[in-house]
This record gives structure tokens, C-alpha cells and sequence, in this order.
């Protein structure tokens, strides 16, 4: 098997198997499935990249957010108590404090 043939096969492979149930398995079909199927996974791309922006910029949020709750806390803490009780804020020192469960 010559060398363009392997690579043809093996593009084959990489295809999902609804592309590859429904063609022929010929090399024209199968280079056909296969520009389709990195058009797919491009438009895809193209569509996950900005969310996964978004998710960064609303985690980085998240932990700010976090951080003021934990600033209030300690400030809420002071006027009622009247000293900081640190046993309760190394605890919530982690941004995903309020994803604890009690």
C-alpha cells in the first residue's frame, strides 16, 4: 500500500462513524468526509474559543467577588466581636468558599 493510500485510510479512521457509515469508503468520499467533518470542528471552535474567554473573565470575577465577601466578613466579624476570628478565615480564604458544603 503506497504511502498517499495509508494516509487516506487512516483519515478514515479519524472520522466519526456516522461519516464513515454513510460513505463508501472510497478515497475521493473519504477526503470529501474529512474537509467537511475540519470544517465542523473549526466552525466549533470558533464558537467554544470566545466562551471559554468568557468563563476565564468570569472566573477571575468569581475570585474577586469572593475575595470583597471575605473582606465584609472580616469587617462584619470586628464590629460584632470585636476581634478576627482567623479559625473562620483561613477557612474562606479559598475563592471557592461558598461552593462548601457545612
Amino acid at each position: 500500500m503506497s504511502f498517499i493510500n495509508e494516509k487516506i485510510k487512516e483519515l478514515g479512521d479519524l472520522l466519526p462513524e456516522n461519516a464513515k457509515r454513510r460513505s463508501c469508503q472510497t478515497k475521493g468520499l473519504i477526503l470529501q468526509k474529512s474537509v467537511e467533518y475540519l470544517k465542523i470542528l473549526r466552525k466549533d471552535k470558533d464558537i467554544i474559543q470566545p466562551l471559554l474567554l468568557k468563563i476565564q473573565k468570569l472566573d477571575a470575577e468569581m475570585v474577586t467577588l469572593s475575595e470583597k465577601i471575605q473582606q465584609l466578613d472580616n469587617q462584619m466579624q470586628i464590629q460584632e466581636t470585636g476581634f478576627l476570628d482567623y479559625a473562620k478565615v483561613s477557612h474562606a480564604a479559598s475563592p471557592y468558599h461558598l461552593y462548601d458544603q457545612p
